[in-house]
């Protein structure tokens, strides 16, 4: 049902070009599609078709660890807090120099970071709904990766990560993309209207079926 709506995002890219904004929540959509595909696979342990791809868990992980890391650090620097530049004064080496079994905790630091200084970031576009992200690509991440701790990760903390990121899928649509939307509906294209019929695809699927019509009384 999501795939639906990025097919007309994606195939009508060149029509929102120049509206940065959209082009960055459909990017933030396309992942979190991707990556509630491989929570399923973790979800139910089916490993026999498509092979999860640790390759792109362990990349989403990092490019929203680095999202966070450099809001904080930008904070810090605006508030001359050297001791919180310095904690949050990561890059792509960083993540790349550790072992695969510590990466993971590279970006949960990033993470606690954001989330102690949560108050403040929203102004460097970090929110809760970010840091809820982030520490699902983690818990995502360490599913995956083979370190002893995986082993106590269930098919309950699979579905756990999977409703957040549908959560977080359907923030990104409902309060971003569609508003963003609305400035097309006059484009003189197709591309509203179809963008259109593929949400109420979606929110039609993603609604719970309706009670079943009560058995009229007896006589």
């Amino acid at each position: 049902m999501y795939r639906a709506t990025f097919t007309v995002l994606d195939a009508n890219a060149a029509e929102y070009a120049g509206v940065a904004a959209l082009g960055t929540q459909v990017g933030n959509f396309s992942n979190s599609i991707d990556l509630i595909g491989q929570l399923a696979q973790i979800q139910t342990a089916d490993t026999s078709g498509i092979p999860i791809d640790k390759k792109m868990l362990q990349q989403q992980m990092v490019d929203m660890a680095m999202r966070v890391a450099g809001a904080v650090k930008a904070f810090a620097s605006d508030t001359n807090n050297a001791a919180l530049r310095q904690q949050a004064d990561v890059n792509q080496s960083t993540f790349t120099r550790a072992r695969d079994d510590l990466r993971d905790d590279v970006a949960q630091t990033m993470h606690d970071l954001g989330n102690t200084n949560i108050a403040s970031l929203a102004p460097y576009g970090i929110t809760a709904i970010t840091l809820t992200g982030l520490q699902t690509r983690i818990d995502a991440y360490r599913a995956v990766i083979g370190a002893p701790r995986t082993a106590r990760v269930g098919k309950s903390t699979a579905t756990d990560m999977l409703a957040a990121e549908f959560a977080r899928a359907d923030t990104i649509l409902q309060d971003r993309i569609d508003g963003l939307i609305e400035q097309f509906k006059d484009s003189g294209t197709t591309f509203y209207s179809d963008y259109k019929k593929a949400r109420r695809i979606v929110d039609t699927g993603s609604q719970p079926p309706a009670p079943p019509t009560p058995p009229p009384p007896g006589p």
